[in-house]
Parts: structure tokens; sequence; C-alpha cells
């Protein structure tokens, strides 16, 4: 059954852009998902995690999911460590990170 999905994609370290581009794309070519929008990047200031935490590059991208929660989970925190992230401070800086809110059937989830 297909889904729809919506990601929350943020990057606040190295080049921004550069991560949420290269996010989309593997996101994109990931085996039961496809991209079907994208939001216009927006800066916001760190809120949360460490004091110093540099601003990040926001965007929000629409999903066609053919898995599961949990398989799309999973996906997600792949290219999340392929992009070099790694869970040491609780909202610590992060050169790609993500949240989704979804729906399949009257279920709604969310994940971070």
């Amino acid at each position: 059954m297909t889904a729809r999905c919506v990601v929350a994609l943020g990057a606040n370290l190295g080049d921004r852009l550069a991560a949420l581009r290269s996010a989309v794309s593997a996101l994109n070519d990931a085996s039961g998902i496809t991209v079907t929008g994208c939001s216009p990047v927006v800066s916001t200031r760190s809120v949360g995690g460490p004091k110093d935490s540099p601003d990040y590059f926001n965007a929000v991208v629409g999903l066609r999911v053919d898995l599961s929660p949990e398989e799309t989970l999973r996906v997600c925190q792949t290219i999340e460590r392929q992009h070099g992230r790694e869970r040491t401070v609780r909202w610590g800086p992060a050169p790609w990170t993500w949240t989704s809110s979804g729906s399949r059937g009257s279920n709604n989830r969310t994940r971070t």
C-alpha cells in the first residue's frame, strides 16, 4: 500500500545546501521511495542544542512511500549515516538530519 510522507530535512555543518540536495537525491534513489515535491530552503537558528551550534538550512520534502514506517525509518537513518551523521549529542550539530510525518490509512506517525 502506498503512503504519503513529509520529511523535514536540516543541515548545519559543512556545505549545508549540498548536503540537502544530496539527501533529496538519495531519498529519490531509494527503493520504494519517490520524491514528489520539495519546499524552498530556509535558514533557521539552532534551538535546543549546544549554544555555539551553527544555523540550519531546512527544507521539507514530500514523498510517496511503498514501505512500512519501520522500513522508511531505516532508509532515512541509513542515508543520514551515509551523510556523516553521528548521534553523540542530543540536538547537536549535524551534516544532515530529518523528521517525518505521514499517514497510511488512518495511522499518523512522526519519527525522528
